[in-house]
């Protein structure tokens, strides 16, 4: 894989796990079991009427939700099967511009190129949506297991 992508995604994925464990413990919203569930959520739960919480300016759209931190913007979509994990090229270079990040070193043209490539050769996996590390792929986050972990139930609760 391009040693840059690598080092988006990384820093990407570390935002996606910020992200996750705000949402669980600071916010107190439940984690979706699917990208679906979280549009049923956003409405019940009255997620979509929150643009500020705990200082963290909030957006949730569609199957996903944007968090800005006073250090970090975050935007992702959660996965089929409820994974805070999955990526796409837009969010990657979303990623980049928002955050002033590895700009010097790529368009979202190349990050579109290396994401095929890596695509191609096996290295990042996708589903109809979104792209993952294979050993990422079907899994939820570190910071989603630690919610399961801690209280015997689903993610979802």
């Amino acid at each position: 894989m391009n040693p840059t992508l690598t080092k988006i995604i990384t820093d990407f994925r570390r935002g996606q796990d910020r992200a996750v464990a705000t949402i669980r413990d600071d916010l107190k919203w439940k984690l979706p079991p699917s990208n679906r569930d979280w549009v049923f959520l956003c409405g019940t739960e009255g997620y979509h009427h929150i643009k500020v919480q705990n200082g963290i300016r909030i957006y949730t759209h569609g199957y996903g939700v944007e968090l800005r931190y006073p250090d970090l913007v975050i935007d992702f979509d959660w996965g089929e099967l409820g994974e805070g994990t999955g990526f796409d090229t837009w969010r990657l270079w979303n990623h980049c511009e928002r955050n002033e990040r590895f700009l010097d070193a790529c368009t979202h043209d190349l990050i579109k190129h290396w994401v095929t490539e890596a695509c191609d050769a096996g290295e990042l996996v996708r589903d109809r949506l979104l792209c993952y590390r294979p050993f990422e792929r079907h899994t939820k986050t570190s910071e989603q297991y630690k919610s399961c972990e801690a209280t015997g139930d689903n993610v979802s609760s």
